[in-house]
């Protein structure tokens, strides 16, 4: 999958493939939990979710900005932790208009995978397409993982293992 956009119809085609990893990052910048409730409420099945919040930056100084870039190798074992290997197929979705979601493509694309796409109208075309709803949680809230590649390495080394 090198596709930028993905449909609602074609990843529920794909989501019953091996390797298929599908993030939720529904998020709102004026109420910080309201991105885990919705997800709570019902996400596409197996999906994961990350907190934009707590997972996809770092802490705050006053002198890095809202939402600052994590520590590269702390994200990569983030995301190892949830499942993502060099031969994962990711797939990334918010609540619609996409501004979460490709924010968190950006950062696979930092890490180095490229085989992530965006769920071209989130969570609302999914719901449109009368893709299913899974109500379980699925995720591993606030885990940062354990493993430290060097920052700079290659595909291989991030995504060790994989």
């Amino acid at each position: 999958m090198i596709d930028l956009l993905i449909q609602a119809e074609t990843l529920r085609d794909r989501l019953a493939r091996p390797g298929c990893l599908v993030f939720d990052v529904r998020h709102d910048l004026s109420d910080h939990q309201a991105g885990r409730q919705a997800y709570l409420a019902g996400h596409i099945p197996g999906a994961l979710y990350l907190d934009h919040e707590t997972q996809l930056c770092a802490v705050r100084n006053g002198r890095n900005g809202r939402h600052p870039l994590p520590d590269r190798t702390e994200f990569a074992a983030l995301l190892r932790a949830q499942g993502l290997t060099s031969r994962s197929d990711v797939v990334v979705y918010d609540a619609a208009n996409s501004m979460f979601a490709a924010h968190l493509w950006w950062m696979l694309r930092w890490l180095g995978h490229e085989s992530v796409a965006v769920l071209d109208g989130g969570w609302a075309a999914w719901q449109a397409a009368g893709g299913g709803s899974g109500n379980r949680s699925s995720h591993r809230f606030g885990q940062r993982g354990a493993g430290h590649p060097e920052p700079g390495a290659d595909r291989s080394t991030i995504h060790a293992g994989g």
